[in-house]
């Protein structure tokens, strides 16, 4: 399994998702389209740990896991 994590622009949050969470559907969002104006993906990374630790290097947003997929 892969983890995305989806930084939200508007919102000022970080969220990780496991790759088929169907907010997440690896790294292309709900409506598959990946909406440069609201936010970006980021990854696949290999396990959470991972990703989280990247979603730490790249913002000081808070960051949080998916409550329906995590």
């Amino acid at each position: 399994m892969a983890y995305w994590f989806y930084e939200n622009y508007p919102k000022k949050y970080m969220r990780l998702h496991d790759s088929d969470c169907q907010f997440c559907n690896d790294g292309k969002g709900m409506n598959l389209k990946n909406l440069p104006e609201n936010g970006k993906w980021h990854g696949p990374f290999l396990d959470k740990t991972s990703a989280s630790h990247s979603a730490m290097l790249i913002t000081d947003k808070a960051h949080s896991k998916c409550q329906i997929c995590s």
